[in-house]
């Protein structure tokens, strides 16, 4: 079977909360790529970028950092994989309480013109929601006043 139609599958997998099935393509599209003569290695970093949000969405944060450099580090990462790679490097960030990291990450992804429609809504969603935005200095007062009470705390 097709590298990409192997992602693809594991992707959809993934979508629909059957991660051990999305993990058997992913590990039979790894499988592909170590066997001699394969074409697709420059595939390699669709499939690690795809092993990356699976790690994700199930918490690994160590096997999803070492998926998305992987990813960065593979030869025919195009621009737009890299800058999905970054956004989870922002996510797994977050998840180890690294801001600072993950709304640099997260801004360039945003900046870049490389960075996919997809990504780039995404990196913004999580910008938002992990109150990471860059807030004007007059809208700060207001920008806290919001975030207490979206918390269901009381500034006095």
């Amino acid at each position: 079977m097709h590298l990409r139609s192997l992602v693809v599958l594991a992707r959809l997998e993934r979508q629909a909360g059957q991660f051990a099935a999305a993990r058997r393509w992913l590990e039979e599209a790894t499988s592909a790529l170590a066997q001699p003569g394969v074409t697709h290695s420059n595939y390699r970093a669709g499939v690690a970028l795809e092993a990356g949000h699976l790690a994700s969405e199930e918490h690994d944060w160590s096997l999803s950092r070492r998926c998305y450099a992987e990813t960065l580090a593979a030869l025919g990462c195009d621009a737009a994989e890299a800058q999905e790679a970054r956004t989870g490097l922002a996510e797994v960030a977050c998840a180890e309480n690294d801001l600072a990291q993950a709304k640099q990450l997260l801004t360039a992804a945003i900046g870049d013109p490389a960075t996919g429609a997809a990504t780039r809504q995404r990196a913004q969603v999580l910008l938002r929601d992990w109150d990471l935005t860059v807030v004007p200095p007059d809208q700060v007062g207001a920008t806290m006043e919001q975030s207490a009470l979206r918390n269901g705390n009381v500034l006095l």
